[in-house]
């Protein structure tokens, strides 16, 4: 099987299908119930089998907000199929100042960078 279709953007080849982390994270938008359900679910071993067959097929991918769990199961993944995951973070963080120094914009894009990210887009809620 040849891989998946790419695409180029700023010079970085990915994937033309990217994989999503919300049913990774719990965020169905769906219910409570089943952002429970797969909150209790999802862990890295789980997470790094589904993305280990993405990878293995060129969809490698990945576009969700800051978090350890995902950082680990992409490591995951690439461990196991030599591929390196492309990583499209998108944090939010204080847009006035005097919010929680933890979300000052540089100290975020500082650590979205520290965790590997080839792009980051941030998401504002």
């Amino acid at each position: 099987m040849t891989d998946f279709p790419r695409t180029t953007v700023g010079g970085v080849s990915l994937s033309r299908m990217i994989i999503g982390t919300n049913w990774f994270l719990g965020y169905s938008h769906t219910s409570v119930a089943k952002d429970r359900f797969l909150a209790s679910y999802q862990d890295r071993r789980n997470i790094a089998d589904t993305l280990e067959v993405f990878f293995k097929h060129g969809v490698d991918t990945v576009m969700g907000p800051p978090s350890a769990i995902i950082y680990d199961a992409v490591r995951d993944a690439e461990d196991r199929t030599g591929r390196r995951g492309i990583l499209v973070i998108t944090p939010s963080f204080n847009i006035l100042p005097g919010g929680p120094e933890n979300e000052e914009p540089q100290r975020v894009l500082d650590d979205c960078q520290a965790h590997g990210a080839t792009f980051c887009m941030p998401h504002q809620c």
